[in-house]
């Protein structure tokens, strides 16, 4: 079997419009990223900076960065891109955007999966209740 390159599913939000960030700058997103990567973000976001020494600190770092350049893919910005974790970082450090604006793309694109996902999550629960509701009588029928 020929191996091919993963070209994962994208959508373009824009910051002001679709996440309600202030700022006219259309971002794309892996649409639906891996566990890891969301769970690593959240992780990242939850981690007390306050009691991690500097080699924990540039660990926690670089893990943020790798994840954010498989999350975010691209922006209509020139000069930015996030096609590596050493592009990223520059990407969240340019002069010319405001500071921690794609640090606030990602916690609110996040915010709007784990949504996404108790949404689903419960629908599949329903789902699964209401399969299950006609087996207790038919037991009882059957006593």
């Amino acid at each position: 079997m020929k191996k091919r390159e993963f070209k994962p599913n994208t959508q373009t939000l824009n910051l002001k419009d679709d996440l309600f960030l202030g700022e006219d700058i259309n971002v794309e997103f892996w649409e639906n990223p891996s566990k890891e990567v969301v769970f690593t973000l959240i992780e990242v976001l939850q981690a007390d900076t306050k009691k991690l020494d500097q080699i924990e600190a540039k660990e926690l770092n670089k893990k943020y960065f790798d994840c954010a350049s498989l999350i975010l893919v691209d922006c209509d910005i020139k000069g930015i891109n996030f096609d590596t974790p050493e592009s990223t970082e520059a990407a969240f450090l340019d002069k010319r955007l405001p500071w921690g604006i794609f640090h606030q793309a990602i916690m609110a694109y996040l915010g709007k999966l784990v949504d996404e996902y108790k949404v689903l999550k419960n629908a599949l629960r329903r789902v699964g209740v209401l399969s299950d509701s006609g087996k207790d009588e038919k037991k009882k029928e059957n006593e």
